[in-house]
């Protein structure tokens, strides 16, 4: 008998006071402990993500904007395309090899037209230097996503940034002449401002406006899917989250 009393006090015991299955572990140990030094420091950068994030992304792309030759196809089609535009005056239609060249809509080139007056040059280093411009745009949109829609504290943010940073696929388009990390910031801007406009307590339509503006400027740098990517995305989100009224008003908007 009290061996068996034993046994379930122990049991009880465990019940009580659990061991590391413990709901929050990791915070009863973060609570326990004192911080360590570079916990500390993550959580004085998280105190600016935005400026830590840029700075890291400087660091990735300065020393390699002028570090080799455009590559075929798309590099050397773009190139081609701009100098169109900037001999010829193509500033509409572009034109490759003396051909039209519809497949691409212009404001890219635009925005390759502006950074030659600062840079001078129609070189790789200006290619280059429009992919790292475009995909500090993108990072800077990230940011502006987890602030304006998830609501995350600077420590998350930070850490999404860095991630995104150290990713493969988003490190080759930092060095890759393409128009896709200036197509998607722009999309992902108009998501926020969507969404902005959707959770007003008020009717935001000049959130409302500006979120279309800013899809018709992606629109203008790689096509109409520019359009479909946020407004399917806040149609699901309306019918997810939304009152009928609320559902019925993001629709006639977009219609």
């Amino acid at each position: 008998n009290t061996a068996r009393k034993q046994t379930s006090g122990a049991k009880e015991q465990a019940r009580t006071y659990p061991p590391f299955s413990a709901s929050h572990p990791i915070l009863s140990v973060e609570q326990s402990m004192p911080p360590s030094v570079s916990s500390r420091l993550f959580s004085a950068l998280a105190l600016s993500p935005l400026i830590v994030l840029t700075i890291i992304l400087l660091i990735q792309t300065i020393f390699s904007l002028d570090a080799r030759a455009l590559w075929f196809s798309d590099e050397i089609r773009h190139a081609d395309a701009f100098k169109n535009l900037l001999d010829g005056g193509k500033w509409l239609i572009l034109e490759m090899n003396g051909a039209p060249y519809p497949d691409k809509p212009p404001l890219y080139f635009w925005f390759l037209r502006g950074l030659y007056e600062l840079l001078g040059t129609t070189g790789p280093l200006l290619y280059f230097t429009a992919a790292a411009v475009s995909g500090l745009l993108f990072l800077w949109a990230s940011v502006g996503l987890g602030r304006q829609v998830a609501r995350v504290d600077g420590k998350t943010n930070l850490a999404a940034g860095i991630i995104l940073l150290s990713t493969g696929y988003f490190m080759g388009l930092l060095h890759y002449a393409r128009m896709d990390l200036l197509f998607s910031a722009l999309i992902i801007c108009s998501n926020i401002a969507l969404y902005r406009a959707f959770v007003s307590p008020r009717h935001d339509y000049i959130g409302m406006i500006a979120a279309f503006v800013l899809a018709g400027f992606a629109c203008l740098v790689k096509g109409p899917l520019a359009f479909a990517f946020p407004l399917s995305s806040i149609v699901l989100f309306a019918l997810w989250r939304g009152t009928r009224d609320q559902v019925r008003g993001v629709i006639f908007s977009i219609i």
